[in-house]
């Protein structure tokens, strides 16, 4: 037997070419920003130590293991990159990226506009959190804690709102079917 309320998210899903033509230009900005100091020193650190574990990985373990453990490896570099923070829960000093975020989402938010911010890490969401509530900013989340329901209401409330947003969510979460066009600036911390 046929159910249309399993289906009816995939009848009304649109694809990119569908709607490109009333899309405006898609501008992208890659800003490159310095590590901090101490942010310096923590990340060549943490790539001296995880050189010797890899190499010893690799000498005495199957390489598929080693492997793991060099990815494992990297996405630490990367969350070292955000903030140490995410690594080290007794580092407090400021981040670059969510320094730079946030001036920007303060200007967005005095001229009105609304934004999505991205991360693959729930710690780096727990970072932004923090600073935009110092700000004042309205802000929403959504992660993988998220349920269902909880999310269209987040989705509808960040879409109908009067007031500008930032919608602060894990790449896992939105990655899937979400249609959040309210938006004018999206950020990717990663």
């Amino acid at each position: 037997r046929f159910c249309l309320d399993k289906t009816k998210p995939f009848i009304l899903r649109r694809k990119k070419g569908d709607v490109l033509q009333s899309l405006p230009p898609k501008v992208e900005s890659d800003i490159y920003l310095e590590l901090t100091p101490e942010q310096k020193v923590f990340y060549t650190q943490t790539v001296a130590q995880i050189r010797k574990d890899i190499s010893i990985a690799y000498r005495d373990k199957p390489s598929q293991k080693a492997g793991i453990m060099a990815l494992t490896a990297l996405l630490r570099l990367r969350q070292i990159c955000i903030s140490p923070a995410l690594i080290d829960l007794k580092y407090d000093k400021p981040s670059p990226k969510i320094n730079f975020l946030m001036s920007r989402l303060i200007e967005l938010k005095e001229e009105g506009h609304s934004a999505l911010v991205f991360s693959q890490f729930t710690k780096s969401l727990d970072l932004i959190e923090i600073s935009l509530k110092e700000a004042g900013i309205n802000y929403l989340r959504m992660d993988g804690k998220t349920t269902p329901v909880n999310r269209q209401k987040i989705v509808k409330k960040f879409q109908e709102s009067n007031e500008s947003y930032v919608l602060i969510m894990s790449l896992k979460v939105g990655g899937v079917g979400l249609n959040l066009t309210k938006a004018s600036y999206v950020f990717h911390m990663d």
